[in-house]
């Protein structure tokens, strides 16, 4: 699984998370890369990054859901 995945899976279970929180609970390393992920999940609408607050919308539900659906 991606590290733009396992975000929105993390999200879907437990939204509103910050973006410290999501790097640890997936354990990614370099933090301004993480947020290079962030932003990107941002600009494909898939989550509302507001620094440092991470929320998944509408699109990023879908997303996850077909995650879980085809796990």
């Amino acid at each position: 699984m991606t590290s733009k995945d396992k975000v929105i899976c993390l999200l879907y279970m437990k939204d509103g998370m910050t973006d410290i929180e999501l790097q640890n609970s997936i354990e990614y390393k370099n933090f301004s890369d993480f947020k290079k992920i962030l932003r990107a999940l941002h600009k494909d609408k898939m989550i509302e990054y507001q620094n440092p607050k991470c929320i998944l919308s509408p699109i990023g539900i879908m997303k996850a859901e077909k995650l879980f659906e085809n796990s």
